[in-house]
């Protein structure tokens, strides 16, 4: 028996273990799956990047040709050169060779402008003089002698037909080779033929030089390894430009001539390389980058080698886990196993092992469990008892109370629409014999009985109040015609009941509705009114058995502040609930200010009630302020609404200092602006103000939460967080500093150029060479 026991343990224990086991492998497998996802995702991204980078490239290039562009039009749009281009055999010492030299003398030196122009010439087809930006040459030879004379591929004929076969509209072309200022440079071309009506024979063409090395620096600036390139092609699918590595296997020429589309090219001797490819909408010039697949992948790499070695890792280490998991979990049920059957004694000769054992004794729990449940349910209806009469005598409820209730009843209620019902039995002639309580108590059972009759439609809740008074709390809904035939059927059970008390007994019944009210925890003001029209209809009314408050007649001329608004308010300001403390302000300007006519002595006693009300159990500053304004009263130095109104402030502020004092709603706030701040910086149109009214909170608070846990002004910190990214986008990648400015929230570089200095004592130029 005892060897049998022995191994029914261990079995348990190995069960265990290989469960967890189990429990292993499949997050693995899931792991697997999400590592194969996010691989490809790295993946993605990184080829993302590499084509974002090669697009900027290409709008900078963009930007800076355009500029090209606009020089080549003012220069055709010059009157200086329409008027040499009517002009005929311009003779040495003639007067038309002063228009020659007018067009020299003003020509401006566009290469101070632009980098990217060498020099420009014009030519004309009306003469053979040729103009350019420091020069003229009287013809085409000293013209192709001074430019062309090293270039033994290209012949006056190619080059006269470059400019005249044709009218060219911003033409931009593949250069050659020139000489210039006795210097080799490489050039593009850039072709603007004028007037713009003569585009069947153009009489004049401007020619630009453009300087590939300036362009091929700007492609430098893209990292193509040893063995990647990068290169431009024209529409016709030239090459333009190119830069390569040091160790490149594979020529632009090949590479246009053999891929269509990005993506990832092999090399004759094996070598990968990943394509990318952005088309230029000013010229249709494509931007080609082949950049080696290793570095394009050089994350996903690694990423792969983590895993491997963790999924190794994680193997061995799950393994020893799993037994020890197992161990740890046997142990346990071994021990509760012992002080199950010290509980419930010992049945284990009924059971083949432990789980049925412990099944059985959990049974038995269960049933006890429920036992204990039953009983308190039977307390819960004590429960709702005191959180209505918390309610309707207008205590302080916070909203986890609420949440609580909710959950006990199964609806929710916090934004619905309530009224208050209010019944009451008395003996005609004030009897209070134990007799006739008791049959005051049984009027009450048959009419709650006939209530739920009839009331089936509507949601409501029961609160007694005494032996002969008891309250409805009924939801409302205006647009359910049910809830409106429901309330109707429950008046006149009421009345019916009222006629038949007052025929066949000695007792009578009297009721009153309050007002509706939208939200839970306004209903203690619909049980105030409830209650005036109650006392009006037995004191006031001896002909009628029921009113509402809207039908009894209002004194307008005292004024409304009852003693349950009174604590309502007191505590809701104690509390720091600000939405409590502004509708109960909303409630009493509104019955005194508005419904009523309250003249001045009654207002100021109105207010000075106010401020005594509250003033007791604020601090010294507070109390202060408050006896400020109860002086201000007496003086009458401003209108009796201008006083509510600075009392209204004084009690909402009070309430958000004791808000803020709560340092866990201080703390998950701090964390809030925090990362809103974060996510918000780079706009430059980020204020102080801005970030208050996101949180819903003044400036000064905003300005002292962010000074006490930043250890910073708001403007420091957004300067901070500002010129930290700068130094992050200056350090990896080749941007302007008027971009840089933009991407990190200034309105202009100017701005960013002063903070840059002020906070890190450079330049961001120097900063980032």
């Amino acid at each position: 028996m005892v060897i049998y026991k022995w191994r029914i343990r261990r079995s348990l224990f190995w069960k265990l273990s290989v469960s967890y086991l189990l429990v292993l492998i499949i997050p693995i497998l899931i792991s697997s799956f999400v590592y194969n996802t996010a691989v490809q995702t790295v993946k993605t991204d990184a080829m993302q990047h590499n084509l974002l980078m090669l697009e900027q490239t290409r709008q900078v290039m963009d930007a800076r040709l355009q500029e090209v562009e606009g020089i080549g039009r003012q220069i055709a749009l010059d009157s200086k050169m329409i008027s040499l281009m009517n002009v005929r055999n311009i003779e040495e010492g003639s007067p038309k060779q002063y228009l020659v030299w007018k067009a020299i003398n003003d020509s401006p030196n566009f290469h101070s402008i632009n980098t990217f122009v060498l020099n420009h010439f014009v030519f004309f087809r009306s003469n053979s003089v040729i103009i350019s930006s420091d020069t003229s040459f009287p013809d085409i030879e000293w013209f192709w002698k001074s430019l062309f004379r090293e270039n033994v591929s290209f012949d006056k004929q190619q080059f006269h037909q470059m400019l005249w076969d044709r009218f060219h509209q911003s033409t931009f072309l593949p250069g050659s080779q020139v000489t210039l200022d006795k210097k080799q440079q490489e050039v593009l071309y850039y072709l603007h033929s004028f007037p713009v009506d003569a585009i069947n024979n153009p009489l004049g063409v401007v020619l630009i030089l453009i300087d590939q090395n300036q362009i091929n620096q700007l492609l430098s600036r893209l990292d193509i390894a040893a063995s990647g390139l990068i290169y431009i092609s024209d529409e016709e699918g030239k090459v333009v430009t190119s830069v390569t590595g040091k160790q490149t296997k594979v020529t632009p020429e090949e590479l246009e001539a053999s891929l269509n589309k990005d993506g990832f090219f092999k090399t004759e001797n094996g070598d990968e390389l990943y394509v990318s490819r952005a088309v230029s909408s000013l010229n249709g010039w494509n931007y080609v980058s082949a950049v080696p697949a290793s570095l394009v992948l050089a994350k996903v790499q690694h990423i792969k080698n983590i895993t491997t070695v963790a999924a190794l890792i994680t193997i061995v280490l799950g393994t020893f886990l799993a037994l020890f998991l197992g161990y740890r979990d046997w142990k346990p049920i071994k021990q509760l196993l012992q002080q199950l059957r010290g509980w419930l004694g010992s049945a284990e000769e009924r059971h083949t092992n432990e789980y049925n054992y412990l099944n059985d004794s959990i049974s038995r729990l269960i049933e006890n469990h429920q036992l204990l449940n039953e009983k308190v349910q039977e307390h819960i209806p004590l429960l709702q008892q005191a959180f209505f009469r918390r309610l309707l005598y207008g205590e302080s409820i916070d909203d986890k109370e609420i949440e609580i209730f909710q959950n006990n009843i199964g609806m929710e209620i916090s934004d619905r629409s309530f009224f208050v019902l209010l019944l009451r039995v008395d003996e005609l002639k004030g009897n209070t014999s134990e007799a006739s309580l008791e049959e005051i108590r049984m009027i009450k059972i048959v009419i709650n009985d006939a209530i739920d009759g009839a009331m089936t439609h509507l949601t409501y809740f029961k609160y007694d109040i005494d032996e002969n008074k008891f309250a409805l709390i009924i939801e409302f809904n205006d647009e359910d015609k049910d809830r409106q035939f429901g309330i109707e059927d429950a008046k006149s059970i009421i009345q019916s009941f009222s006629h038949t008390l007052d025929n066949s007994s000695h007792m009578r019944l009297s009721f009153a509705f309050g007002r509706v009210y939208k939200g839970i925890r306004d209903i203690n003001m619909s049980f105030y009114e409830a209650k005036q029209a109650l006392e009006y209809v037995l004191n006031k009314n001896q002909g009628q058995r029921f009113a509402r408050y809207e039908d009894i007649p209002q004194e307008s001329d005292k004024y409304y502040f009852p003693i349950d608004l009174e604590l309502r308010l007191i505590n809701s300001i104690k509390s720091g609930n600000r939405t409590d403390v502004e509708q109960v302000l909303t409630l009493l300007y509104n019955e005194n200010f508005v419904t009523r006519n309250l003249s001045v002595p009654d207002a100021e006693q109105f207010l000075s009630l106010m401020i005594g009300a509250v003033s007791r159990g604020l601090d010294q500053t507070k109390a202060m302020a408050m006896s400020e304004l109860s002086m201000g009263i007496q003086k009458r130095n401003d209108s009796i609404e201008e006083h509510f109104s600075k009392i209204r402030d004084v009690y909402l502020e009070y309430c958000e200092a004791i808000h803020f004092n709560n340092q866990s709603a201080k703390t998950e706030l701090r964390n809030q602006v925090k990362e809103y701040i974060q996510q918000n910086y780079v706009r430059d149109d980020l204020t102080l103000s801005m970030v208050a009214d996101e949180f819903k909170t003044t400036e000064t608070m905003m300005y002292q939460l962010i000074k006490e846990h930043l250890g910073m002004t708001f403007s420091d910190y957004i300067e901070s967080m500002r010129i930290s990214r700068a130094c992050e986008l200056l350090r990896t990648r080749e941007i302007s500093i008027k971009d840089v400015a933009l991407m990190v929230g200034y309105s202009s570089d100017r701005s960013f150029r002063r903070a840059f200095k002020r906070v890190m004592g450079v330049s961001p130029m120097a900063y980032s060479t």
